[in-house]
């Protein structure tokens, strides 16, 4: 009875896949079974529990098929995967920084963040936080920013690595405060004396996953031409 129902979803929605978005979703659940048989490979020859996972016939045929059909599907390329997931993502993050406070020892700040037309992060830190005093003394971070509905090891998430320094005063500033507030409407702190604006000047490495099977690294200049989605 469970492969009919498979047999039936499966079938029913590859007829049904008329978008990004739902290619996706299958996908994912796709690559959760090839992870299953994968784990049964490598199980051959050993002795295994009755927990270990199996899959029926009728799912490998399935596998294959939907394997042919992903071939000529339509697809967004990591870079424009990555922009996407950004720029739907929440506009909060984990930022990694070198502790002033422990020296050697990397700390994490969930931190707002914001985005400029390159895809490049900004923030607006106050002087009183740890995470400033750590980048002010030394600007190479990590922020992890994860889907916007994440949930679990099967949802998208993405590390940008790179440097971040302060924006001076001026006409930047004011367009990154439009920004800021488009993606936090309460932010009214940002007006405060004590927060100033700082940005990820430039960008080293980007790794993504975007869930079961389905990860690697972004070439930057890839990433900052693409257009989210």
């Amino acid at each position: 009875m469970k492969n009919i129902g498979l047999v039936l979803f499966i079938s029913i929605t590859i007829t049904m896949i008329t978008s990004i978005k739902s290619f996706k979703l299958i996908n994912n659940y796709i690559n959760k079974l090839t992870y299953r048989q994968n784990i049964l490979k490598m199980s051959d020859g050993h002795s295994t529990s009755s927990s270990t996972p199996t899959i029926s016939k009728e799912d490998e045929i399935l596998l294959a098929k939907f394997k042919e059909h992903q071939q000529s599907a339509a697809r967004l390329s990591y870079a424009e995967e990555v922009r996407t997931l950004i720029s739907q993502s929440i506009g909060y993050g984990v930022l990694s920084t070198n502790s002033v406070q422990y020296p050697g020892y990397p700390t994490g700040s969930i931190i707002g963040f914001a985005i400029d037309e390159q895809g490049l992060p900004f923030f607006s830190f106050s002087t009183m936080s740890a995470h400033t005093k750590d980048v002010q003394l030394d600007g190479k971070v990590s922020l992890t920013i994860t889907a916007k509905d994440f949930k679990g090891a099967s949802e998208g998430r993405v590390v940008l690595i790179g440097d971040v320094s302060p924006v001076l005063k001026g006409e930047e500033t004011t367009t990154l405060r439009d920004k800021y507030l488009a993606k936090h409407k309460d932010a009214f702190w940002i007006d405060f004396g004590d927060f100033s604006f700082y940005k990820m000047t430039s960008l080293t490495a980007i790794r993504f996953i975007g869930g079961f099977a389905m990860a690697g690294n972004v070439p930057v200049n890839e990433y900052l031409s693409a257009k989210p989605d």
